[in-house]
């Protein structure tokens, strides 16, 4: 094996510690997300059930709380999977680099890479929303979402019928 140059050892210390603090990042925001839905439950559940028990003065009382929590926690779970997604591809594009087998290309690549925290501070905040908005289109969020708000509005209709 040839010897490197000191830029390369230096920063590919750096990139595998870049790495791991994907990883635990990536982590910590499964948790999050985990935090967000059990939080979403725990209130569309008591909203439901206050609404069915008979004991609001309207079910407005209830809906409009209950329907901003809802986006609230959207907009929250938003932001995390948007990081999720983020920091996916910063550890595939790491593991991209160490699996190259030429050491020329893998020393190019080394100087090339850029920090996560470097381009995150080059992305606008408009950048941001828009990041955020891509994971609206997710499956999951459709389905989840969509759930307790067809819920929702399901029950608010029957109660206001019934």
């Amino acid at each position: 094996m040839t010897s490197k140059d000191p830029f390369i050892e230096r920063k590919e210390k750096a990139v595998i510690e870049d790495l791991k603090t994907a990883f635990s990042g990536y982590e910590r925001l499964i948790r999050q997300v985990n935090l967000i839905r059990a939080w979403t439950v725990g209130l569309m559940v008591a909203a439901l059930s206050w609404l069915v028990s008979g004991r609001p003065p309207s079910t407005v009382l209830v809906f409009i709380p209950a329907g901003v929590a809802l986006f609230a926690f959207l907009v929250l779970e938003l932001r995390e999977r948007s990081s999720l997604k983020f920091n996916k591809s910063d550890v595939l594009r790491v593991e991209e680099i160490l699996m190259l087998q030429d050491q020329t290309d893998y020393e190019q690549r080394l100087r090339d890479y850029e920090f996560r925290d470097i381009r995150l501070s080059k992305l606008t905040r408009a950048d941001k929303i828009g990041h955020m908005l891509d994971s609206l289109f997710s499956p999951q969020i459709i389905f989840w979402y969509g759930f307790w708000l067809v819920i929702l509005v399901f029950t608010a209709y029957k109660l206001r019928l019934g």
